[in-house]
């Protein structure tokens, strides 16, 4: 559940960024990092001031996976990953050395989640909108993969206007790929 609600928090900047930048306002990014594991939480302080919080070596791991993530990143342990592996699209990231660790720690980079609620795949990729030259015309987020629609549909969310029968080439770039990717497809259909 953590995962699906990081995949969705993502989601949810997108058009909130849209919003801003609308206002003229600055966007906002964010990573999200997670792990699993054993942790003691309470109310620690004094009579002067009380303060919940979180304290354990698993704490301290997701606090560090977090602020390796990038933008619109989903970043998990290695133990989140082991209990979750079924359910998500992710890529292995090479192991690296953490504040507070003598070996290097192995990440996930969560690219989709399958939401069993919703019966697909949640992801949140941004990306843009090519046109024939290859020349960056709009921008958009692939936010769902519904397999079983006719030819694998793909959810897209954009401020571009788009009407079925489009064809939309997409590029999106990840920091564990050396080279941006693309995917051609087709609008089938549209809601506002």
């Amino acid at each position: 559940d953590a995962v699906l609600t990081a995949i969705r928090m993502q989601q949810k900047l997108w058009p909130f960024n849209l919003q801003l930048c609308a206002e003229g306002r600055q966007m906002v990014h964010m990573g999200i990092g997670l792990n699993s594991g054993e942790f003691i939480a309470g109310n620690i302080g004094s009579e002067d001031k009380i303060e919940f919080t979180l304290i354990g070596d698993s704490v301290n791991l997701a606090a560090r996976i977090e602020h390796l993530a990038g933008r619109y990143q989903v970043l998990v342990s290695e133990a989140t990953w082991t209990s979750i592996k079924e359910l998500v699209c992710a890529v292995r990231l090479p192991p690296v050395l953490v504040k507070g660790k003598s070996q290097a720690v192995t990440m996930y980079s969560i690219r989709a989640i399958y939401d069993r609620r919703q019966g697909e795949w949640a992801l949140a990729l941004p990306c843009q909108v090519l046109d024939a030259r290859g020349n960056t015309q709009g921008h958009g987020i692939l936010i769902g993969s519904n397999p079983g629609a006719p030819g694998h549909g793909l959810a897209f969310n954009t401020a571009m206007p788009l009407t079925p029968g489009d064809t939309l080439t997409l590029q999106w770039a990840m920091p564990e790929y050396d080279e941006p990717l693309l995917l051609t497809t087709l609008v089938t259909a549209c809601t506002t």
